[in-house]
């Protein structure tokens, strides 16, 4: 996509209502918008970003003073009903409420969160999420563990998570995580230069070459979700890397994919 690089891009959610995408620069903390014309930064934020997430009225960002929405021109402002606590990934619900991992004692907790930060019902984990996402029929949640490289799926009515996948430690670390409407499930791999789509069985199903290391995370947009938008980073890109992938920080369009799902807005 035409535009400026990032140094940490992160987290592209799909606003129909400007039919654009907006998504973030984590370290050089600012909102991007990218239209098929130009990808251009709307708004600049004091601290580091911890999540984006699509709201009616833009996106909703979460940094160190709290949760704030940006409108698709670029407007900040306190956002209230979120709740103030340290999660570790995040998505929107079928519903639009938020669903978040926290700590839950010694282990984590993927879990809708109420406004208090209370967790209820959900699943047990035994290591922090990294990225989180509904598949279409909006009953099973797949959850990325970038560290294990585990792919776990959680089933609505079971109690336990199901492990779909792993991605040995040699071909990148899951990076962020897409539903499509054929029930696969995408994802990135950071330092793999790649991104790769499982099918609901777990199998590996497609891998898809970028000319840079390190993709970061994806959504689907486009008015039939039909594209799916990747981010990159360059922040920890070697120079050596960064002269064979001069790209590195970009955001991508992969066209003509399987329709994916785009997360509901977060209710207001």
């Amino acid at each position: 996509m035409p535009g400026e690089w990032a140094f940490d891009g992160a987290a592209p959610c799909w606003s129909a209502a400007a039919a654009a995408l907006l998504w973030a620069d984590r370290l050089a903390p600012a909102i991007h918008r990218a239209t098929p014309a130009a990808d251009s930064v709307i708004a600049q934020c004091e601290h580091p970003i911890l999540a984006l997430l699509p709201h009616a009225r833009g996106a909703a960002v979460l940094s160190k003073p709290g949760w704030q929405l940006v409108t698709t021109d670029g407007k900040l402002r306190a956002l209230q009903g979120l709740p103030q606590r340290r999660i570790s990934a995040s998505c929107t619900g079928p519903a639009g409420h938020l669903w978040a991992c926290i700590a839950d004692g010694e282990r984590w907790r993927v879990a809708e969160i109420s406004s208090d930060g209370a967790p209820r019902a959900g699943w047990p984990l035994s290591e922090p999420a990294t990225a989180l996402a509904w598949d279409a029929a909006a009953d099973t949640l797949h959850i990325a563990a970038a560290a294990s490289g585990t792919l776990y799926s959680a089933r609505k009515g079971n109690t336990t998570v199901r492990r779909l996948a792993t991605v040995p430690k040699g071909s990148g670390q899951l990076a962020g995580l897409a539903a499509d409407q054929g029930g696969g499930v995408w994802s990135a791999l950071r330092g793999g230069w790649s991104v790769v789509r499982f099918e609901a069985d777990g199998s590996l199903d497609r891998v898809i070459a970028l000319p840079v290391p390190c993709p970061t995370d994806l959504g689907f947009g486009g008015p039939q979700a039909t594209t799916l938008y990747v981010t990159s980073a360059r922040d920890a890109v070697t120079r050596e890397a960064l002269d064979a992938a001069p790209l590195s920080g970009r955001l991508f369009a992969v066209h003509d994919v399987p329709a994916g799902v785009v997360p509901a807005p977060l209710a207001d």
